[in-house]
């Protein structure tokens, strides 16, 4: 396999030593440096349906569902308000506005 090549390439870097002088040791060496890789691949992968499985935001039929538990939400109700939101500082204004003709006229 390549990947044990480059695994028993980096150990006989690291250590200095061969696999014909070392023994057993080098491959142990081996196994254990090849158990770290799978190692990291578990948990890159686990990580990954981590990620998947979390809840993410989509569109079903027209709603906008945001997690797995948008069914057992309560539901907000927001009544219909006026059409122009400024009606209150519009009519302010207005008032000011006439106020201000009625002192500038003699």
């Amino acid at each position: 396999m390549p990947f044990e090549r480059t695994v028993t390439a980096r150990i006989q870097a690291r250590s200095g030593w061969s696999s014909q002088s070392f023994g057993n040791g080098v491959a142990h060496a081996m196994r254990r440096e090849l158990n770290k890789s799978w190692h990291w691949i578990g948990c890159g992968l686990a990580l990954t349906c981590l990620v998947v499985s979390s809840g993410c935001q989509i569109t079903e039929g027209g709603q906008t569902l945001p997690s797995g538990y948008y069914l057992s939400d309560d539901v907000q109700y927001f009544p219909k308000g006026p059409e122009f939101k400024l009606s209150r500082e519009a009519a302010a204004l207005k008032e000011y506005k006439a106020s201000q003709q009625l002192q500038a006229q003699p």
